[in-house]
């Protein structure tokens, strides 16, 4: 939805970035409201407003200064872009990032540089990856891996420890979970309503 009226034409952050403004600025100046059924509203400013702020604030001097500035830092923006965009196409790079790399920056990061051994003609933009060896190359010699000595007194003293700790966890277990230490369930008492026990021997009667 636009301003209702043409005369406030300038949004919130538009007017904060180009007369370099403050919300307590802004709140200072008129505006028209625009409201947005579900989304709140937004504010429009009027440029001769908004500019005659700026000069209050910062001075005819200083906002002159600053817009140099601001404009001297996009200048500055756009030509590194460019630079960027000149230097991928010099690559060969743009539009094709090959699998395994996310980005063209992470293309750069991970290119190596490989010396060509053979005396042939590099082509431009395309690098040597299969480089065979000098034919008078010796493979190093060999060295020797030492294993460190075993102590045996170590191992048996760790072996001993872990068997005592195996055997604690065991009994917590065990009298947890309320078996006996030989590994039967323990007794228990069930008492049933109804149920009475005949005095001439083990007979049950309801």
């Amino acid at each position: 939805m636009l301003p209702r009226s043409n005369h406030f034409n300038i949004g919130t952050k538009d007017a904060q970035r180009d007369y370099f403004l403050q919300p307590a600025d802004l709140k200072q100046l008129p505006c028209d409201v625009v409201a947005f059924f579900g989304c709140g509203c937004s504010k429009y400013y009027s440029a001769a407003d908004l500019q005659q702020a700026a000069l209050k604030k910062h001075g005819s001097e200083g906002l002159r200064k600053k817009q140099e500035a601001r404009c001297k830092r996009e200048n500055n923006k756009r030509l590194r872009e460019e630079q960027a965009e000149q230097a991928k196409v010099e690559l060969g790079m743009v539009g094709t990032v090959p699998i395994g790399y996310s980005n063209h920056s992470d293309l750069k990061r991970k290119r190596v540089c490989v010396v060509d051994l053979t005396g042939e003609e590099a082509v431009p933009g395309q690098e040597k990856l299969d480089v065979p060896a000098p034919q008078n190359h010796t493979a190093p010699a060999q060295q020797k891996v030492v294993n460190p000595p075993i102590n045996h007194v170590h191992d048996a003293t760790l072996q001993q420890t872990v068997a005592a700790l195996r055997k604690g966890l065991l009994t917590q277990t065990k009298k947890a979970m309320g078996f006996q230490m030989s590994g039967a369930p323990k007794s228990m008492k069930v008492e049933i309503p109804g149920v009475t026990q005949q005095t001439d021997g083990n007979m049950w009667a309801l």
